[in-house]
């Protein structure tokens, strides 16, 4: 086990107004705060960004009350983050609502309807049962009708949901939200939360470190 350090003004340049106030460094510390993946589960080697995904579901509530810190998060850190939300699907609930995110990705109206799909599905006591329900709270939103079905039903979305589950099985994914760190660290924020650390700042840490490499793993 290891610890990384990193001093609170970083965290100022990241824009990360949810990083602990500390005099000195914070301290993460690998098995608390975030894991090391092995070697056959690391992805980016580029070093003009750091990948950071997400995986989340729609009835996640943690995932949902975070997800506008996390966008502002990502905004700030301009070009040295590629940032993106990965929607789990382990059941027939929330493939319907992954089906619906990659529709509305590929549609390019995804800015819209990721915010209305969390206030439909934790909000309305109408939640989302089938494509006909997805069809309608799409088209009140002003996308195509011919064109909603078309997309939601596609080859493009089935290639999506297969692999973000190839991803999630890869970096072996348990519970949301779980954000991977260009392949070769885990952050899972249930357990940072339980560690009295803030998601963003661990996040915001690792990726700083990822700019100047540290010895990722034992």
């Amino acid at each position: 086990m290891f610890a990384l350090r990193w001093g609170s003004v970083a965290c100022l340049l990241l824009g990360m107004s949810g990083a602990p106030a500390v005099s000195g460094q914070s301290v993460y510390v690998e098995g608390k705060h975030f894991e090391t993946l092995s070697d056959r589960q690391r992805s980016n080697t580029d070093r003009a960004w750091t990948d950071v995904l997400q995986f989340f579901t729609y009835v996640c509530v943690t995932c949902r009350e975070s997800d506008a810190q996390l966008t502002r998060w990502a905004n700030a850190a301009g070009s040295r983050v590629r940032f993106s939300r990965l929607p789990l699907a382990p059941d027939g609930e929330t493939r319907l609502h992954a089906r619906a995110f990659h529709t509305a990705a590929i549609l390019g109206v995804l800015d819209t309807m990721h915010t209305v799909l969390y206030a439909v599905i934790q909000d309305s006591r109408s939640p989302l049962e089938s494509e006909s329900d997805v069809a309608e709270l799409f088209i009140d939103n002003g996308v195509d009708e011919y064109w909603f079905h078309t997309i939601f039903n596609s080859v493009d979305v089935r290639r999506s949901l297969d692999y973000v589950s190839k991803l999630a099985s890869t970096y072996e994914v348990q519970h949301v939200p779980t954000f991977i760190v260009d392949g070769a660290v885990r952050v899972d924020e249930e357990r940072v939360q339980s560690n009295n650390a803030d998601v963003l700042a661990v996040l915001g840490f690792l990726v700083r470190e990822r700019d100047n490499p540290i010895p990722l793993g034992h």
